[in-house]
């Protein structure tokens, strides 16, 4: 339960996405474990380097032991950002108890990452996570908005559970396609 869960915020991650470091139209890596690396109540770190790019040992001080998903899932506030393309954990994230913190994101999967709302599916952060600290405050002092979003979040992501929908929309999408192509 939410209510049994620590007050931090964790993120593990690799260093895919680095390049988009300067690009502030989407969420920053780069700028999530720079500055909050070493966060006495955040943590955030890098579970490896991969996609070694120009700069990259300077991250080498922000890796951290790997996390399971079981213990990341003992905090409250989970970090979700874009890496080469979509978050990957953004899936399991809303399927939990936990609350999602990330930047509005911006790559379109089957999952419709484009129709989550600020404040209904996640916590939104600027795109270099200068806001962090304030957020996570005032997610401790609006808990019960909180468990709201998380509900929403579970409800969002039960509807990719029915595989009789998923089979038919994945019929659809194909009869779609060889019409527009033959």
């Amino acid at each position: 339960p939410y209510e049994d869960k620590k007050d931090t915020i964790v993120w593990r991650g690799t260093t895919t996405g680095l390049f988009y470091g300067n690009d502030l139209t989407r969420g920053s890596r780069s700028s999530l474990v720079t500055k909050w690396y070493d966060h006495k109540i955040f943590n955030i770190g890098l579970s490896h380097i991969c996609q070694k790019c120009k700069g990259w040992e300077k991250y080498n001080k922000c890796i951290k032991s790997r996390l399971s998903i079981a213990n990341m899932l003992k905090s409250k506030f989970l970090i979700s950002v874009e890496g080469n393309d979509v978050a990957t954990n953004l899936k399991w994230i809303m399927s939990s108890n936990s609350l999602v913190i990330m930047p509005h994101p911006t790559t379109e999967s089957w999952f419709m990452e484009g129709r989550l709302k600020p404040y209904i599916h996640y916590i939104p952060v600027k795109n270099d996570f200068s806001d962090l600290e304030i957020r996570y405050n005032w997610c401790l002092k609006n808990k019960n908005i909180c468990k709201k979003i998380i509900y929403n979040c579970n409800k969002y992501v039960n509807q990719f559970l029915n595989s009789k929908n998923e089979t038919n929309i994945a019929r659809s999408v194909v009869d779609s396609y060889f019409k527009n192509t033959i």
